[in-house]
């Protein structure tokens, strides 16, 4: 069995954290990904939930009993106090939908682990450039590889 010159092995190592750089930004690209629905998902329910508590104390707010008075004689029966319950009732339940989905977004710092996502990603991509064409001694580039991911602890490994 021959053995590997220093340069064949150092040739190996290069390609060996090339590929490993690579996978780990095909983890960071997945996370993004998820990461930006979860986000999306979160801003359309907080602001339906809004919109649903603006919507619910816009008619008494701005018509007030003679608003209730009105909406309760279209329905059958006498039914003014329940349009003055339903409404507070949606409104109590959109508010309180709106509070959780702001404290969850706060919370889990989503777009803030977002930007640390995307900007290791794109050094990982400068870095994987600079390992394939000899552009960083190979200690450094590991030591950087450690470096940036060490951020990125809340991105799985697949």
């Amino acid at each position: 069995m021959a053995e590997m010159t220093a340069t064949e092995d150092q040739t190996d190592s290069r390609q060996a954290l090339v590929r490993r750089i690579e996978s780990r930004e095909d983890d960071i690209g997945v996370y993004v990904q998820r990461a930006r629905r979860r986000r999306d998902r979160l801003s359309l329910l907080g602001i339906i939930a809004g919109a649903v508590v603006s919507l619910a104390t816009a008619g008494p707010a701005l018509g007030g009993q003679g608003f209730a008075t009105t909406v309760g004689n279209a329905l059958p029966g006498d039914s003014s106090s329940l349009v003055w319950q339903t409404l507070c009732v949606a409104a109590l339940l959109a508010s309180v939908a709106g509070t959780i989905v702001a404290g969850l977004q706060r919370a889990e710092d989503v777009a803030g682990k977002l930007a640390t996502a995307e900007a290791s990603r794109t050094e990982l991509d400068s870095l994987a450039t600079a390992v394939a064409f000899q552009d960083m001694p190979l200690e450094e580039a590991a030591e950087k590889y450690r470096r940036v991911t060490a951020k990125l602890s809340f991105v799985a490994e697949l």
